[in-house]
């Protein structure tokens, strides 16, 4: 009696503890989405297009089943000039042919208004794909699973410390590890990019 009494205080208070943080809340925000769905194709192979550029979200063990997809991303606001940002994405299916699980992302991140550093799984796109209606690009497509990495870069373009109003600049630069079950063992992943900007 006393215990089902102390998880029913606990249930009602929590919430309650939380609604009265108001400040905090301003400075934390956070997002879930919950999907699911069949994959209604042959029991052998998924089309083209749900396989690619889909960062290793579906693959032919999936073809016929159904899917579930849970996406968690938040941020806090430390300081006027700090915010730290994770998100995870698990995936989970089940067809004639076995059950499937997968992380797809799990990052955390430390941002400030002119550098951003990230680690773990994260999903990225560069350059000027469109992510929606291509397989991707050949160096930089999004078909396998993002690498467990660090990176640092800029958050965005940033201007230049001499003639701030002309120009600007944006960089990166980050190390990865692949898959052990690869020909190559123990290879490792090295990106970076330096670009400028004018505007007259």
């Amino acid at each position: 009696m006393v215990r089902n009494l102390t998880i029913t205080f606990l249930i009602i208070i929590l919430p309650l503890g939380v609604l009265g943080q108001e400040q905090d809340s301003l400075r934390l925000s956070q997002s879930i989405q919950v999907g699911t769905g069949i994959l209604a194709t042959n029991p052998v192979s998924l089309p083209f297009w749900m396989k690619y550029n889909n960062s290793g979200r579906f693959t032919d063990k999936q073809a016929g089943g159904m899917y579930s997809l849970i996406h968690y991303n938040g941020g806090y606001q430390t300081t006027q000039w700090l915010r730290q940002e994770w998100e995870v994405e698990t995936m989970a299916s089940a067809s004639s042919r076995g059950t499937y699980g997968s992380v797809i992302q799990a990052n955390f991140s430390v941002v400030t208004p002119i550098v951003r550093i990230t680690a773990g799984l994260d999903e990225e796109v560069f350059g000027l794909n469109d992510s929606t209606l291509s397989i991707g690009s050949l160096s930089y497509g999004n078909n396998a699973r993002p690498l467990p990495k660090v990176s640092i870069g800029t958050n965005g373009w940033v201007k230049s410390p001499f003639l701030s109003r002309v120009f600007s600049f944006k960089a990166y630069l980050a190390h990865g590890w692949f898959e052990k079950d690869r020909v190559q063992s123990g290879a490792f992943l090295h990106q970076k990019y330096f670009y400028g900007r004018a505007q007259f």
